[in-house]
């Protein structure tokens, strides 16, 4: 009998005190969701502002290609006598696309 109104006066604590300790987790959990929030929309500017740059390079290389292109083909048709020329616009194409060229960073 001793004991059950001990471990009664113990619950009967823990429960008064769960209300208090609850509300004081959820501020910080909602500061911590905000904290997240603010981090992630920082994150999320950075990729969009990548992304961009990502495109407007891709785009630049594309327009960059299709001279390219056109040039070497222009040179073609029109009967280039100039070996030299051809190969240089032709290296040039080719650089483009070379894994260890100016361009491999882009």
């Amino acid at each position: 009998e001793g004991k059950t109104p001990a471990t009664t006066t113990t619950a009967n604590s823990n429960t008064s005190n769960r209300p208090t300790q609850y509300r004081r987790r959820k501020k910080p959990r909602l500061q911590d969701c905000e904290t997240k929030l603010a981090t992630l929309r920082a994150e999320n500017a950075t990729l969009k502002r990548h992304l961009e740059k990502f495109a407007k390079k891709s785009q630049n290389f594309d327009l960059e290609r299709q001279r390219a292109e056109q040039n070497m083909k222009h040179m073609i048709e029109k009967g280039e006598q100039n070996p030299e020329k051809l190969k240089g616009v032709l290296d040039k194409f080719t650089e483009m696309y070379s894994d260890y060229g100016n361009h491999r960073e882009e």
